[in-house]
Formats: C-alpha cells, sequence, structure tokens
C-alpha cells in the first residue's frame, strides 16, 4: 500500500496477519503514524499479495451477509401479515376467555348466593328438628315415668288383689273343704238340687267352726284377743293364696297374715301384733329383687335377726326364695346360700327349701300354679314340726287328684248328689234354714288356750275320699 504524508506525518497501513483457512478471525489493516523523522517502510510481495487475498474474501463474505439480509428482510415482510392475523385471533380468543369467564363467575356468584340461602334454610330446620328432638325426649320422658308410675300403681293393685283374695272369705271351695272338715254338720245342709248351691255355700262359709286366721274383709276385724292367741302365724306373699289354713293345721289355731315384702315382715314381727305364737313361719323376699338385687340377702338376715330376738321361744321357719322367670337364677341362689348360712346361726331359726319348685311350675314369671301351691305348704309345714320333708312325687298325684277332682270345681258341680255318699253323711230332707246349726256353738273352739303343739298323728276328722285321704297326709 503506498503511504501518504501530511503535514510531516506518515501513515502506514500494516498488512493482518494471514490466519488459518476457515476460521472468522478477520483483521482490519492498521494505521500506524510515524513520526516525520522516520521513514515508511514498504510492504513486500507476499505481505501485498496476503493483503489482496484477504481483501477479496472480505468482499465475497460482505456479499454473502447483504443476500442474506435480503432474504431476511424478504421474510420479515411476508411474516408481517401473519403476525397481525394472529394478533387478531390471540385478542378474539383473549376477549371470547375473559367473557366466558365474566358470565361463569357470575353464575357461579349466584349459586353461591343460592347455596347460600339454601344453607340459611337448612341451618333453620335443623333447629326446628333439634327443637322438636328434644320435646320428643321430654315427651319420651314423661311417657317412661307415666309407664313406671301404672306399673308401680298396677303392681300396687295386684298385691292389693292378692291381700283381698287372702284374707276374704272363699266361696267356691272352701264350704266344700268345710264340709269335709266338719262331719258333725248335718246333712240337712247340702241340698239335693243344684239351684241353691250359692246361698247355702255362703252360709257354710259363715257357720264354718274354723276361725278365720285373718280379717276378712277391710271392714270387719277380729279381736285382738283372737289375733294373740294364735298358735301358729304364717307370715306370706301372695303364693299363699290357696293355702287352705283350716287344712294345713287342722288341729291349731292358725293366723295367715299377707307379708308381700321384707319391710312387711320387719313391721308384723312385734308380739303386740302377733301376741307369742309357737311356731312362725316366713315366705316373704321376692318382691323385693327387682328393686334391691342381692341385698335382698340382708333384708332377710335382718327379719331373721328381728323374729329370733323378739321371739326367742318360738320355732322360726324361713322359707328360700322361689325361682323367677324374670330374674336371672344365679341371683337367687347367692341370696339363698346367704339366708342358709344366717338360719344356721341361731337354733330357734330353720330353713324350708323347696328344691322341686322350678320354673315349670309357674305359671307367670313370679306366680305359682295353683296345683303347686300345696308342695309348698307340705315342706313348711315339715320343718315347722321338726319333721324330715316327703318326696313331693308321693303327693303330687293326690295333690292333682284333690284339684280335679268334682269337688273342687266352682258352681254348682260340688253340690250334686254324687259326691255325698263319699262323706258317709245320712239322706235328709232339704231344710237348710231349719237344720243350720247356730254360730255361737262353735266359740269355744276359738278361744283355745296357748298350749304346745301337740302330735300331729291324731286328727279330730277324717274324710274316705280320695281328696280328703290327700289333704290328710299333709
Amino acid at each position: 500500500m503506498p503511504s501518504h504524508k501530511t503535514n510531516s506525518t506518515s501513515t502506514t497501513l500494516t498488512p493482518p496477519i494471514p490466519t488459518q483457512k476457515g476460521t472468522s478471525n478477520t483483521s482490519l489493516p492498521t494505521i500506524v503514524e510515524d513520526t516525520p523523522q522516520e521513514e515508511s517502510n514498504p510492504l513486500s510481495a507476499e505481505q501485498a499479495q496476503a493483503l489482496l487475498t484477504t481483501m477479496a474474501a472480505m468482499r465475497d463474505e460482505f456479499t454473502k451477509l447483504e443476500g442474506e439480509v435480503v432474504l431476511l428482510r424478504e421474510s420479515v415482510s411476508k411474516q408481517q401479515p401473519d403476525i397481525h392475523t394472529l394478533e387478531e385471533l390471540l385478542t378474539k380468543v383473549q376477549t371470547e376467555q375473559d367473557s366466558s369467564l365474566a358470565t361463569q363467575l357470575k353464575e357461579v356468584q349466584q349459586e353461591r348466593d343460592g347455596l347460600k340461602r339454601e344453607l340459611a334454610d337448612l341451618t333453620k330446620e335443623v333447629r326446628e328438628f333439634q327443637k322438636d328432638r328434644q320435646s320428643s325426649n321430654n315427651e319420651l320422658t314423661t311417657l317412661r315415668e307415666e309407664l313406671q308410675e301404672r306399673k308401680r300403681t298396677e303392681d300396687r293393685l295386684q298385691e292389693q288383689l292378692d291381700h283381698h283374695s287372702m284374707t276374704c272369705p272363699h266361696t267356691a271351695e272352701e264350704p266344700t273343704s268345710t264340709s269335709q272338715a266338719s262331719p258333725a254338720l248335718p246333712a240337712a245342709c247340702l241340698p239335693p238340687s243344684p239351684q241353691n248351691s250359692l246361698p247355702l255355700t255362703a252360709a257354710l262359709a259363715q257357720t264354718s267352726h274354723t276361725p278365720a286366721p285373718t280379717p276378712t274383709n277391710p271392714n270387719s276385724t277380729p279381736s285382738s284377743l283372737e289375733e294373740t292367741l294364735a298358735e301358729i302365724v304364717l307370715l306370706m306373699n301372695s303364693n299363699g293364696k290357696f293355702v287352705q289354713e283350716n287344712k294345713l293345721f287342722p288341729r291349731h289355731k292358725m293366723r295367715m297374715v299377707w307379708c308381700p315384702t321384707t319391710q312387711s315382715a320387719m313391721a308384723l314381727l312385734d308380739k303386740a301384733q302377733l301376741g307369742s305364737p309357737s311356731h312362725i313361719i316366713i315366705h316373704t323376699g321376692s318382691n323385693d329383687l327387682r328393686a334391691q338385687q342381692e341385698r335382698v340377702a340382708t333384708s332377710l338376715r335382718g327379719v331373721i335377726e328381728k323374729a329370733s330376738a323378739i321371739f326367742p321361744n318360738s320355732r322360726i321357719v324361713v322359707s328360700t326364695l322361689l325361682q323367677r322367670k324374670d330374674f336371672h337364677p344365679a341371683t337367687i341362689q347367692r341370696i339363698n346360700a346367704s339366708l342358709s348360712q344366717d338360719c344356721a346361726l341361731r337354733p330357734n331359726v330353720q330353713l324350708a327349701h323347696h328344691p322341686t319348685l322350678d320354673l315349670d311350675c309357674l305359671y307367670d314369671h313370679v306366680h305359682l300354679y295353683r296345683e303347686t301351691v300345696p308342695i309348698l305348704a307340705k315342706t313348711l309345714k315339715d320343718i315347722a314340726l321338726n319333721r324330715i320333708p316327703t318326696s313331693p312325687h308321693r303327693n303330687s298325684g293326690a295333690i292333682s287328684t284333690r284339684l280335679r277332682s268334682p269337688s273342687q270345681q266352682p258352681g254348682p258341680t260340688p253340690w250334686t248328689p254324687q259326691p255325698r255318699p263319699q262323706h258317709h253323711q245320712p239322706q235328709c230332707p232339704p231344710q237348710p234354714a231349719q237344720h243350720r246349726p247356730p254360730q255361737p256353738s262353735f266359740r269355744p273352739t276359738q278361744m283355745r288356750p296357748n298350749t304346745p303343739l301337740p302330735p300331729p298323728q291324731t286328727h279330730t276328722w277324717r274324710s274316705h275320699s280320695p281328696a280328703g285321704r290327700a289333704m290328710h297326709k299333709l
């Protein structure tokens, strides 16, 4: 390259150092300023040739670059309409989405408001249901209390009914038993026709020589002297309804007192009420099971202690509790075991156990069948008289025969002419009003003094009928 001198300053273009082929390192000419005193060094031929080659290569590269720029400009100019279309499309989609989202948001807000109103209504209904449930619970509690009170009233009425049936005179059965136990009555007292049987039955019940052990009705009570002269006192619950006192101890003055609970027994065990009996038989406690559970053993222990302390010279017989269908048998067995231990500690207290009276002997949950009551009475009598209790199987046939005999059926059947030859009573004209014995003639037997029990082997009466022989075994 030629050098130019201006104002005594020389500028020299120094050619670049050639690089390897294919590399992008391109050096531009370097301007070298020389002082006026220095002289420029001329380029050699090789350097000049290299510089020309480099410039030719750069010219080619610039040509290619210019072509690519033109292509890029054309491509961009072609893509600009597409970009505008795409922008318009994106704007449109965005607008549609915004409007759709706004509509959906508005619907969601409306649905939320509706759900809020439904929730408020449901909350109100739930509160009303809660109030209704509370009122229903209160009504159920009231009904439950009323049912319990009705149950207690029913139990009290049942006890009063049992007490009334025990204290009232027997109208259908006792006259027959009295006729068997009183051979001294004339035969004219038995009418030949069944039309007059019911009035005569009431008359015989009033003229019986056997004194009533308990008050016949609430309006007529025996005198205190008759109550205190009883030799044998039987304190019994409702299972003693069908116990025939005049046949249980026919030679002794007996008094049966209704005693439903142990609390009643505690109140009755007093000399002012019972006098000085030689024998006291106690059969109670079953009605206390529901309220006291196993604490009935403690209550019975108190009854035993009081009876043994107030009546030390009397023979006291305490009966075990019978099985019940509405109560667990293990509890009753534990109570009876405790009762047996308490009786063994006192010499004048004896225990009457009833192993044969099981659940099959109950016609309901508590009460015995009428046919099985004599088995209970027979066991109590054997223990009271210090006899070994006989097996109830020997007497079960007789008891069933006695209970199935025509003389024990209600109505006019017992007074038909067939039973009369069995009692060996003579045939007399039917004049019941003229031959009825007066009641005062039997008063001396009621004032029998309080003497020790004689041997029970002899009896003042003996019946030759099968039913009479069955009761004679008792």
